[in-house]
C-alpha cells in the first residue's frame, strides 16, 4: 500500500519528505500560486451540481470553513478553485482505494468527501470511542455510525466486553475519563508539555497558567504576521485563524471569579449543559440545527418549566469561554441561568443535576451513567443508548423538558447499568483497536501497529481501484 500525503505547509511537507514518504498536494503552495496567477485565468471555485446531494449535506463547504470565510470574497473563491482542480487532479492520476482524514469542517475534507462520493472511494473518517484503547471510522461527516466490521472473534468480545464494563465503572467512581482531560492526562506542564502535544506525544491539555496564556499570546501574534504578509509567508489557514486565536486568548485570560460555584447539593430542578469546544465539526455536521450554541441555552432557558436553573459548564479545554459577550447579555437576561468555569469537576455537577441537555459530548453519556436522562441533539454514538433522549427540533426538546418523568428524583438513584453497557459492547463491535488521537500512547509500536490493521482492514472491501490511500494529514 502506498501512501499519498496531503500537507497544510511548506513545514509540513519537509517533514513528511524527510520521512521517505509522498507528498502530493500542499495547501499553502497551492493558495500561494493561486494568488500569484493571472485573476482572469486562475481557476475559481464552482460548486458541482450534485455534490449537496451527494455528501447529503444543504450547505455550502466554503462557508463552512472557518478559514476560508474569513479571507476575502475573491482570494477566497481564487484558493477554492486551486484546490478543488488540484484534488481532481490528483483523484485522477492517482487510484485511490481510501481516503483517511479526521473529521474536520474543513474545505479540502468536504471536498475530498464529495469525491468519494461521486468515484465510489471508500472515506475513512476515523473518530474515538468513549471507552480507551479503540476507534472507528465512519463513512461520513456524521459519528453517529460507525462502519460495518464483520463479526469479530468470541476472544475479542470478551476483551471489549472487560475494558467497556471496567471503564463505566471507573467512571461511575470518576476515576476514569477522556485522555483530553485534565483530570485523566498523562501530561507535563509548561512549554516542552506544550511541544510534545504539538507534535501528537501527549493528549492535548490546557491549563490555566502563566506558560499557557503565553503561548496563545504568541500563536496569535503568529497568525497575525501571516496574515499581515500572506500569501508571501505562511498558509491561508495560519493566516486566517487570527480571530480564531484572538478567541482562545481571550478565553484564556478571563477572571475566574466571574463565574458561579457548582451547585453543591442535589435539586430536582437542576439541568445540566456542556458547552462544546469551539469551532467543531461536531457542532456543523452532526447538529446543524443546533450549532448555535448560545441560541440554544437560550431555547432551553426559555423552555425550562418555573423555577428550574440551568447550569452551563465550559469544556475543561476551552475555559474561558462563557466570558464572551453574547454569554454576558444571557446572563444578565436569565435568573436561572448558571456559568461554571471549564476546570471545575463536571461530574460533581452532574450528580446535582436531575436531567442532562448535551450535544455531542462525551459528559451527556456520563450524564446516562450516573442514571440521568439526557436529551441528545446532535447525532453522536449514544444517542439511542438507554436514558437517551434523542430529538430533532427545539419543540421536541421543549415538549422533553416540561415532561417531570425526566427528571431524577434523587441524587444517587438505582442505575441499571447492564443495558448501557451492552449498548456500549454492540457499538464496540465495530471499532478497531488503536488510538490515533494524541497521547503518549500514539506512537507506541504496539498502537502502530494497530492502526495498521485497522487500516488494511477497513479498506478489504474497498472498490478495488489501486493500491494506495491518500491521507489528508
Amino acid at each position: 500500500m502506498q501512501a499519498l500525503y496531503i500537507v497544510q505547509s511548506d513545514q509540513e511537507k519537509r517533514k513528511i519528505q524527510k520521512m521517505g514518504h509522498r507528498v502530493v498536494l500542499n495547501l499553502e503552495s497551492l493558495g500561494r500560486d493561486a494568488l500569484a496567477a493571472d485573476p482572469d485565468a486562475a481557476p475559481r471555485w464552482t460548486e458541482p451540481a450534485d455534490m449537496r446531494k451527494l455528501t447529503g449535506f444543504d450547505w455550502s463547504p466554503l462557508y463552512a470553513d472557518r478559514y476560508l470565510s474569513e479571507l476575502s470574497e475573491s482570494v477566497m473563491l481564487r484558493i477554492a478553485g486551486a484546490i478543488q482542480k488540484a484534488l481532481e487532479e490528483t483523484f485522477a492520476q492517482h487510484q485511490i482505494d481510501g481516503v483517511l482524514t479526521e473529521p474536520v469542517a474543513l474545505f479540502p475534507t468536504h471536498y475530498m468527501l464529495y469525491l468519494c462520493k461521486r468515484l465510489g472511494i471508500t472515506p475513512m473518517l476515523w473518530a474515538n470511542t468513549y471507552f480507551p484503547g479503540y476507534f472507528y471510522f465512519v463513512s461520513d461527516v456524521h459519528l453517529c455510525q460507525p462502519a460495518t466490521l464483520p463479526a469479530q472473534s468470541a476472544e475479542n468480545m470478551q476483551d471489549l466486553q472487560r475494558t467497556v464494563q471496567s471503564f463505566v465503572e471507573r467512571v461511575a467512581q470518576d476515576k476514569a475519563g477522556p485522555v483530553y482531560h485534565h483530570k485523566f492526562a498523562n501530561s507535563k506542564r509548561g512549554l516542552t508539555g506544550y511541544l510534545r502535544q504539538r507534535s501528537g506525544h501527549e493528549a492535548l491539555v490546557l491549563s490555566p497558567s502563566i506558560t499557557t496564556k503565553a503561548i496563545q499570546a504568541l500563536r496569535f501574534l503568529r497568525a497575525s504576521m501571516h496574515f499581515m504578509f500572506f500569501p508571501r509567508l505562511g498558509d491561508y489557514m495560519t493566516a486566517s485563524a487570527r480571530s480564531e486565536h484572538k478567541f482562545y486568548l481571550r478565553n484564556v485570560m478571563g477572571s475566574i471569579g466571574y463565574y458561579d460555584l457548582p451547585a453543591d447539593c442535589f435539586d430536582p430542578k437542576n439541568v445540566f449543559f456542556p458547552l462544546q469546544f469551539e469551532p467543531e465539526a461536531s457542532l456543523l455536521y452532526a447538529a446543524p440545527d443546533f450549532r448555535n450554541q448560545a441560541a440554544l441555552v437560550e431555547s432551553i432557558l426559555q423552555s425550562l418549566p418555573s423555577e428550574h436553573v440551568l447550569w452551563v459548564k465550559e469544556h475543561p479545554n476551552q475555559f474561558g469561554a462563557l466570558h464572551h459577550p453574547q454569554w454576558r447579555k444571557l446572563r444578565k437576561k436569565y435568573r436561572n441561568l448558571r456559568m461554571v468555569y471549564g476546570r471545575q469537576n463536571g461530574r460533581q455537577l452532574i450528580q446535582n443535576c436531575a436531567l442532562a441537555v448535551s450535544i455531542t459530548s462525551t459528559a451527556g453519556l456520563d450524564a446516562l451513567i450516573y442514571g440521568r436522562r439526557c436529551i441528545v441533539l446532535g447525532d453522536v454514538f449514544y444517542r439511542n443508548f438507554p436514558g437517551a433522549l434523542p430529538v430533532r427540533s427545539a419543540a421536541e426538546m421543549a415538549k422533553l423538558l416540561n415532561d417531570k418523568s425526566n427528571y431524577c428524583a434523587t441524587q444517587n438513584p438505582d442505575v441499571d447499568q447492564p443495558p448501557l453497557i451492552a449498548a456500549l459492547v454492540e457499538f464496540g463491535r465495530h471499532c478497531h483497536l488503536g488510538d490515533p488521537q494524541p497521547s503518549d500512547q500514539l506512537y507506541t509500536d504496539r498502537n502502530i501497529a494497530n492502526l495498521r490493521s485497522a487500516l488494511m482492514l477497513a479498506l478489504e472491501n474497498a472498490p478495488k481501484r489501486a493500491v494506495s490511500a491518500v491521507d489528508a494529514g
